[in-house]
């Protein structure tokens, strides 16, 4: 995920192996999550792509199927 350097907004998302993933069903264990990208995680646009779920000290992200459409054209809107 990329961040606007200005502030906590996010301005990208980068999913390595995205069909593997889809497929397996697994979620991706995340590391190195704080309090505030937590926040920004389960915000918008974000949650359009990620399910996250919090388990004590782990986090772990499920990906969410959107159309082509879906991925290219959502707005950054709250």
């Amino acid at each position: 995920m990329r961040l606007d350097p200005d502030g906590s907004t996010p301005v990208g998302l980068t999913i390595f192996n995205f069909i593997y993933h889809i497929n397996s069903g697994q979620g991706i264990e995340l590391s190195g999550v704080d309090e505030d990208l937590a926040d920004v995680l389960i915000s918008k646009p974000i949650n359009q792509f990620l399910q996250v779920h919090t388990d004590a000290d782990k986090v772990t992200a499920y990906l969410r199927e959107p159309s082509l459409r879906e991925a290219v054209s959502t707005p950054n809107t709250a």
